[in-house]
């Protein structure tokens, strides 16, 4: 199973740098201000990366995976992200990747939440969410700063 999760993490890498690509080249919204390109690459490696330690991390207990369901939360958040690169970079639609990126941040609380609460012990989870709710704040409020 657990290189299932990392295939998958791997997968959606994959088609959200593509599909960034993509609307990159083609031209997209752009802020008024936002970090340089290769911070971009350079973080989103990182968060992919310790994205998947977390989850195998977490997936290695049991009780993390029956009392919160814990595939089910990564695989959404997987999911939503590369959902808010498309509605961003392909459909250029502010409003829907706004909404995606706010329901990714509640993802990302509440997964960060349930650590906590469970009382798990694996500070490396927990440190990567912290990172990855730190960069999608970030990403919010470029996303909402391109509205006006």
């Amino acid at each position: 199973m657990f290189l299932i999760r990392y295939i998958t993490v791997l997968f959606a890498a994959i088609c959200a740098s593509v599909v960034t690509w993509i609307g990159m080249a083609k031209g997209y919204l752009k802020p008024p201000v936002e970090p340089p390109k290769w911070l971009f690459g350079l973080m989103w490696t990182i968060i992919y990366v310790l994205f998947a330690i977390a989850w195998g991390e977490v997936s290695a207990d049991p009780e993390a995976i029956c009392e919160w369901n814990a595939d089910f939360w990564f695989s959404l958040h997987l999911l939503l992200n590369v959902g808010w690169c498309v509605a961003y970079f392909i459909f250029g639609n502010v409003m829907v990747s706004l909404v995606i990126i706010t329901l990714l941040l509640a993802v990302c609380a509440y997964q960060l939440h349930m650590l906590y609460s469970l009382n798990f012990q694996y500070e490396l989870s927990k440190f990567a969410l912290w990172v990855y709710f730190g960069w999608l704040t970030i990403a919010t409020l470029l996303n909402i700063s391109v509205l006006y």
